[in-house]
């Protein structure tokens, strides 16, 4: 089945929507402190945009434990490609529905994740 390809429009951080870390601190989790970085190729466009090809994220949880005491803890995620018939200088692009979750979503669930959703017109399977 053929999917819309992705541009870096089209990549987006979701921090988890948790309160509370499985170790029972309390805080939030915020994509940062740097922002999204997607790694695009401008030798193919769609409407003027470079394919992307990959996407990273630190997300930070920020909070304190039971005794009050600040907790903070960076967690990073890394979407790559998957294998597509489409590649821009050997290699695979970003599709729409491609996922990837942190390490430490055993931490926090829901899980940061970095996910893409497009409907652009260029496809591939």
């Amino acid at each position: 089945m053929s999917k819309p390809v992705a541009t870096a429009a089209d990549v987006k951080a979701v921090p988890s929507t948790s309160k509370t870390d499985v170790a029972g601190n309390t805080g939030a989790v915020t994509a940062g402190p740097a922002p999204l970085a997607v790694v695009t190729d401008p030798r193919l466009k769609i409407g003027g945009q470079p394919v992307a090809t990959r996407a990273s994220q630190i997300f930070t949880f920020s909070g304190q434990n039971a005794s009050s005491a600040p907790v903070t803890y960076p967690s990073a995620v890394t979407l790559a490609a998957g294998p597509t018939k489409l590649r821009v200088g050997g290699k695979f692009v970003l599709v729409d529905g491609d996922v990837a979750d942190d390490a430490a979503a055993a931490l926090i669930i829901p899980a940061n994740r970095i996910e893409v959703s497009s409907a652009r017109k260029l496809k591939t399977s």
